[in-house]
């Protein structure tokens, strides 16, 4: 099952760049040598956003270049989840862990604190319960 995710997940960034464009300092590079690739590259990383109750579910891709807010891309199908979700577009981690996910009005959409057995469960919607688990 992690396969599917992971090609998924693998199409929701590359959307995400064709969308947005190229992040701003990063070079595109045909094949990149390891020495080429600058130490500042975005960082990005998969999520499959689960809602408890239906079991219904979704790949949700971040990008970051610093640790700052970072871009947000949504799988297509995360309605089916929460609503909002396919409006999110920023991922904003807090001093204490939690996640916030915005749109791009800064509207939230929901808040997530890390959690034992996923990486973080949701406390903002109350309900539905969302989970975030890392796609590897």
């Amino acid at each position: 099952m992690k396969t599917p995710l992971a090609f998924v997940a693998a199409g929701i960034v590359a959307a995400m760049f064709l969308r947005d464009g190229p992040t701003p300092g990063v070079a595109a590079v045909v094949q990149p040598e390891p020495s080429s690739v600058a130490a500042d590259a975005p960082s990005i990383e998969a999520f499959r956003v689960l809602r408890a109750d239906t079991g219904a579910s979704c790949a949700i891709a971040i990008s970051s270049d610093n640790g700052a807010a970072a871009r947000l891309a949504v799988e297509g199908r995360c309605g089916g989840v929460l609503a909002a979700l396919p409006d999110a577009r920023s991922w904003a981690e807090a001093a204490d862990g939690s996640v916030t996910l915005a749109t791009a009005d800064g509207e939230v959409v929901a808040r997530f604190a890390p959690s034992e057995g996923h990486a973080f469960e949701s406390f903002e919607p109350k309900t539905p319960i969302l989970s975030l688990t890392a796609i590897d």
